[in-house]
């Protein structure tokens, strides 16, 4: 009888472990994590976020060069704004290793202007008028699909961290919508 309860437990202990296992970070992506994922989700979110303040800033001008203009010069210097700050952040920080810091930097450079790539591909096909309604369900799309990831790779709740991102960038959107008309008109 005795051995039977000790069995039992062994094997709901062995269950437990290995549900927990299961929900721990795969150690490719662990490596993955400490090489650039931090600049990769920081640059795409931030270079998000900002290309559709910029859309919704200038969009009130109505006018498609101003637009893509903007997006242009403001989507390369954010990248390497965001490169040079997330840089010089990593390096301060005793535990990255050189290949880290290095990694970091040039995916945040990439994830930032990706961004702003991808944002500004509606800038090029629909009118200034449709313009932020396009620009925010792609960057919608592309900010729920983030939100999942982090999510899964942090163990977290990710309708949560969606929903922040999502009131992120609509904040972000609303505030530089009527900053832009406010100075415009």
């Amino acid at each position: 009888m005795e051995k039977a309860k000790t069995d039992e437990v062994e094997v709901a202990k062995k269950e437990i472990e290995e549900r927990e296992e299961k929900k721990k970070t795969p150690v490719f992506l662990k490596s993955f994590c400490n090489k650039g994922l931090q600049g990769i989700t920081f640059g795409v979110m931030e270079g998000i976020v900002m290309a559709l303040g910029l859309i919704a800033g200038l969009s009130v001008t109505q006018d498609r060069t101003i637009i893509l203009l903007g997006l242009v010069v403001s989507g390369l210097a954010d990248s390497l704004a965001n490169s040079a700050g997330f840089h010089i952040s990593e390096e301060t920080e005793s535990y990255h290793t050189k290949s880290e810091v290095y990694a970091s930097t040039i995916f945040t450079f990439m994830a930032t202007f990706f961004a702003f790539v991808i944002i500004g591909i509606p800038v090029l096909i629909f009118e200034p008028a449709q313009l932020l309604f396009i620009s925010g369900i792609l960057a919608a799309l592309i900010l729920i699909v983030l939100g999942y990831i982090v999510g899964k790779i942090k163990g977290s709740d990710y309708r949560r961290i969606i929903l922040e991102y999502l009131i992120i960038a609509a904040i972000t959107t609303t505030v530089c919508y009527y900053l832009g008309g406010l100075v415009y008109s």
